[in-house]
């Protein structure tokens, strides 16, 4: 990424690459008649929090990619995306002790960075 990409950019682009996150993000609207990224952010972490719970990680795709996306924001999208993230997926993610060891293993360095600010 060359240059900062808008909060509501970077949404669009994550519904493109895991779609499977639509039905979410279209209740989000209905609920709250606008997008707020950050409480978008936090359902998006139930999202995979609760795939991860109900299947195993090499079937838990969307999870996966999810992950990568944000990875790959945090290692260079704009200092907004990444507040974004991290406030509102990482720290939210770093409550579910029970699946950050199965995330372990699929986590990239920045993410795991940012969980690590997070731990207790």
């Amino acid at each position: 990424m060359t240059s900062p990409m808008p909060l509501v950019d970077c949404i669009a682009e994550l519904l493109y690459r895991v779609p499977e996150l639509q039905s979410a993000y279209y209740e989000h609207l209905r609920d709250f008649d606008e997008l707020l990224p950050h409480v978008f952010l936090g359902e998006v972490t139930r999202c995979v929090v609760q795939q991860v719970r109900s299947a195993e990680i090499a079937e838990a795709l969307p999870a996966r990619r999810t992950l990568d996306f944000f990875e790959e924001y945090m290692a260079g999208g704009g200092r907004e995306v990444q507040q974004l993230i991290a406030v509102s997926f990482v720290e939210n993610l770093a409550k579910h002790d029970d699946i950050l060891a199965t995330l372990s293993t699929i986590i990239g360095p920045h993410l795991r960075a940012e969980l690590g600010k997070h731990s207790q």
